[in-house]
């Protein structure tokens, strides 16, 4: 009787994550059948992507007076609802200053505007919000001064807070705080930013740690100056630095989120004179290159904001095309685009925010090299256990192939589902599972000798 002798079976690791491809922006058309029973502007705004809910939060109406209403968008319904709780006191300029923890299934709201135009001021208050519970509370810690137009960003349990405005807008502030979500502390970092700036848009790069910060305001006293510099903190070391790239004009209160690679910035303004931009910038952050996408936005509105999912997003509240500017009645509207090309015509400019949500799908193998031993035809081997953890943020699939192909390593059996197969086991994130691996010799197998291959896993987002 021959035997075979299978000396070495190596396990590789396949992890896919997001290619760094650019991608230019297709927008549609404004259903105006979904709308806000009010317009607004300069509202919070954050994604649950596990109810597939947008909810809108205060912001200022036509009068420029701030609101407590709290709105949610289905995007699967399509349906807009006020939600049960509102905000405890009436609050603008929240524009990316609210942070969603996913995990904890919270949203925090950082200072805010309060009182109408002129007589307004900041808040130091942080504000908790449970979509689940409905409720909104103050939270015992507080920001280090009132501020307004801050940009707020979650990474890792805690919530890092950019700039901002104080003493009724008249002044912007330098200052990096870090709030931890464990501990309830709040701490100012020994970083600051450059420049004093409010009203900075921002991306996180989750490969690299990495976040990314684009123009802003600086107000003194005596001057009112837009910025165009990228700024870059390093989360891991907590150390800030000026990108030598920069944007082709100063603007503020732009929108900004990440995809494959990139930092997409969208619109923002600059005055005096009032100038609107509807234009969409790529910051490829592997070569540092800023570009011009052919793509421009369709109409002149500002102080709305964009929620990103993937290669999905919405912008709202916004208005129709041809709508005055600063017509916040009719800032009303939702408009949704796709990351995967287009055009539009050419015609204003906007100011916006962004909450990004991304998709990252990563798998992680232990295991020894596995020898399978002598075997005979038609003999199966023991069964060697493989470990496999999903460290991405996604329920993945997790599949297998054998490389080289041809080989007898194509009857290896993973907990008796045969290879290639792309639906051996459905991991949710942070989960494991042990996988039982084992050859099977076909009964009419007449190769003699030993044979090396290579087991290969790879993950696919459900």
């Amino acid at each position: 009787m021959k035997r075979f002798v299978l000396p070495l079976l190596v396990i590789l690791v396949l992890v896919l994550l997001p290619a760094k491809v650019l991608a230019d922006v297709s927008i549609g058309e404004i259903d105006t059948s979904i709308q806000y029973p009010e317009g607004r502007e300069t509202p919070g705004a954050f994604l649950d992507a596990a109810t597939g809910k947008i909810y809108l939060l205060g912001g200022e109406d036509a009068n420029e007076s701030p609101t407590t209403t709290i709105y949610s968008f289905d995007t699967n319904t399509k349906a807009i609802t006020i939600e049960p709780v509102s905000l405890p006191i009436p609050l603008g300029f929240l524009s990316d200053s609210v942070a969603w923890d996913a995990v904890g299934r919270c949203a925090y709201i950082y200072g805010g505007l309060m009182g109408a135009y002129p007589t307004r001021v900041q808040t130091n208050k942080i504000h908790k919000y449970d979509v689940d519970a409905n409720t909104i509370v103050a939270l015992s810690e507080t920001l280090s001064q009132p501020l307004g137009g801050i940009t707020a960003v979650l990474v890792s349990g805690k919530v890092y807070v950019f700039g901002g405005f104080t003493n009724n807008n008249a002044l912007s502030v330098s200052t990096i705080q870090r709030h931890d979500l464990n501990f309830g502390t709040i701490t100012t970092l020994s970083a600051v930013l450059p420049v004093p700036a409010a009203f900075m848009s921002h991306i996180y790069d989750p490969i690299n740690n990495v976040i990314y910060l684009y123009a802003g305001y600086y107000r003194t006293r005596t001057a009112n100056i837009e910025l165009n510099t990228i700024v870059k903190f390093d989360v891991g070391t907590e150390t800030i630095s000026v990108l030598p790239e920069t944007l082709p004009t100063p603007r503020d209160s732009t929108t900004a989120f990440y995809y494959n690679g990139c930092g997409y910035i969208f619109g923002g303004c600059s005055e005096p004179p009032s100038t609107y931009y509807n234009d969409i910038l790529i910051h490829n952050l592997s070569t540092g290159e800023v570009t011009l996408s052919d793509v421009t936005l369709p109409n002149a509105i500002d102080d709305f904001m964009a929620v990103v999912s993937g290669n999905r997003g919405w912008l709202l509240p916004i208005a129709t095309a041809g709508t005055p500017f600063n017509d916040v009645s009719q800032q009303k509207y939702i408009l949704e685009f796709t990351l995967d090309g287009g055009a539009i015509p050419r015609d204003g400019g906007i100011r916006m925010t962004a909450t990004v949500i991304l998709e990252i799908v990563s798998l992680t193998v232990t295991s020894e090299d596995i020898n399978f031993g002598a075997l005979r035809p038609g003999e199966k081997s023991a069964v060697f256990t493989v470990t496999i953890e999903n460290t991405g943020n996604v329920d993945t699939w997790v599949g297998a192939s054998v490389d080289p192909i041809g080989t007898l390593m194509d009857n290896i059996l993973i907990e008796n589902v045969a290879i290639p197969d792309a639906n051996i086991i459905l991991l949710p994130p942070g989960q494991s599972a042990q996988l039982g691996v084992k050859l099977v010799v076909p009964l009419g197998y007449t190769s003699v000798g030993g044979e090396v291959a290579f087991l290969k896993f790879k993950g696919t987002a459900q």
